[in-house]
């Protein structure tokens, strides 16, 4: 996602904008699980998991932080948005 000038903000008004897909391997849902102490096999283990889920799944609280992004963005632009 390209950065917006503050002078351009008013031409974003209604228009939808998204970031980019990005990949959360297992690397990362590991990494997480041993930060936290949290090995259950739903997150570190892809065969036991396979069967349930069809494959590991993230933490919510790994995700958190990504959604919690997006909507600070939206809150800005709102603020934004009042302030034209």
């Amino acid at each position: 996602m390209e950065a917006i000038k503050p002078e351009d903000l008013h031409k974003e008004i209604g228009k939808a904008r998204s970031t980019s897909w990005f990949v959360v391997n297992q690397e990362m849902i590991n990494t997480f699980a041993d930060v936290t102490d949290d090995p259950q096999f739903i997150h570190v283990d892809p065969e036991k998991a396979a069967p349930i889920f069809g494959s590991t799944i993230a933490h919510g609280a790994l995700m958190l932080p990504y959604q919690l992004e997006r909507v600070m963005r939206l809150q800005f632009l709102l603020k934004v948005q009042k302030w034209l």
